[in-house]
């Protein structure tokens, strides 16, 4: 039983030695050694926890600057907002309260909102 298991070994040595010997073959081929050597630098630095980082951090910083860009031009521009962009792309009718010229007294009937 122990002959097989050194067999097992030496098969097993034997086959990582022939790994070992063609990636060594590989890395000296330049367009296999470029990327080979940044995989083995992104391992080295921690490259998945770095690369999270900078996400997360990207992600915090832009959110706050696209309320920040919708408050200026919300500023400089009165006449736009969120539910005239809105309600200039439905498809509403004449009678249709999101349209300027519908009358501009409203009561409660059932449930929703109409035209006194």
């Amino acid at each position: 039983m122990n002959e097989q298991g050194d067999d097992r070994t030496g098969t097993f040595s034997k086959w990582i030695t022939r790994a070992r010997q063609y990636q060594e073959k590989l890395e000296r081929r330049p367009w296999m050694a470029f990327p080979l050597e940044s995989i083995r630098r992104f391992n080295k630095i921690d490259g998945k926890h770095l690369a999270l980082v900078i996400a997360i951090n990207l992600f915090a910083a832009v959110i706050p600057l696209i309320f920040i860009s919708y408050a200026l031009i919300e500023a400089f521009n009165p006449d736009h907002d969120v539910g005239n962009l809105i309600a200039g792309n439905l498809q509403a009718d004449t009678r249709s309260p999101l349209r300027a010229d519908a009358p501009r007294t409203w009561c409660a009937v059932a449930g929703g909102l109409s035209p006194r």
